[in-house]
Parts: structure tokens; C-alpha cells; sequence
């Protein structure tokens, strides 16, 4: 029984050429494709654990991604908040400060009536979210405010 391949370029191609490699030949050619194959995915490998490492620190809440969201956010509840709504109140800057691993400090600007007033807040960060969070008594100036307001 013969054997022959046929390509439309190159036409018959006889077996003997095919089928004369010595196992030797045979054997070090697959060794060779083995470890070629092997180098270009480490290669691949390499590329890919760049680019994962490269995701992961873009992917990294920076200080100023999260003043920027504490800041919306803050802005978000002071304007729709049945409690704050009625006051205009307005954030100016929030300034974050790391305190440990996914908790930060921060002092947000907000101002009312002119004035501007430095709030501390708590924030936390897991990665995917973030949470922020007054300390009881932080907007007590407004209470103040609208107190002298009534004695004037």
C-alpha cells in the first residue's frame, strides 16, 4: 500500500521522503517542538501574569477614586436625604488618609450657608465597595446655625 499526500502546490509526494526519517530524527524533532512550545508559553505565561498584575494595580482603589465616590456619594445623600435636603448643603473636596488595610480616614469639606465645615468620616473599602460614615454629632452645625438664626 503506498501513501501519498497531495497538495495543490507542491503535487505527490513520495512516501519515502514522508516515511524515511530515522526514530532518532523523529524523536529530537518532537523534543525540539516540545521544548520550543514549552518556551513560547512560558512566554505566554509571562505576558499573561503582567497583564493580570497589571489589572490588579489599575484595579487598585486609589485614594483618589475614593475621595472622588466618598464625594458624590456624600453630595448624593446630603441632597436627597429627608434629614439634610432642606439645608442645600454642598461637598467641596474630601480628603482621604489611609488608617489601615481597606480603612481610611477622611475630612470632607461641605459647605453651607457660605461656610465652609471640616467633617470627619470614617471610611471602609473591600475591594468592590465603599462606605462611608459620620460620626454622630458631625453635622451639629447646622443645628447651631438655625438656632441663631431664631435669636436674631
Amino acid at each position: 500500500m503506498k501513501f501519498y499526500l497531495k497538495h495543490k502546490d507542491i503535487g505527490a509526494i513520495d512516501p519515502k521522503l514522508l516515511f524515511g526519517f530515522s526514530w532518532l530524527t523523529l524523536l529530537l524533532g518532537t523534543f525540539k517542538n516540545v521544548i520550543v512550545s514549552k518556551w513560547k508559553m512560558k512566554i505566554s505565561l509571562k505576558w499573561i501574569i503582567i497583564f493580570l498584575i497589571a489589572v490588579l494595580v489599575a484595579g487598585c482603589v486609589s485614594k483618589e477614586n475614593i475621595s472622588e465616590t466618598v464625594k458624590t456619594s456624600m453630595q448624593e445623600t446630603l441632597s436627597t436625604n429627608t434629614d439634610f435636603k432642606d439645608y442645600n448643603m454642598t461637598v467641596i473636596d474630601v480628603t482621604v488618609l489611609k488608617k489601615n488595610n481597606g480603612e481610611y480616614k477622611g475630612i470632607a469639606s461641605v459647605e453651607y450657608e457660605g461656610t465652609l465645615h471640616d467633617i470627619s468620616i470614617d471610611i471602609i473599602v473591600d475591594g468592590e465597595n465603599i462606605l462611608w460614615e459620620a460620626p454622630s454629632g458631625s453635622f451639629s452645625f447646622i443645628m447651631q446655625k438655625e438656632m441663631q438664626k431664631l435669636f436674631q
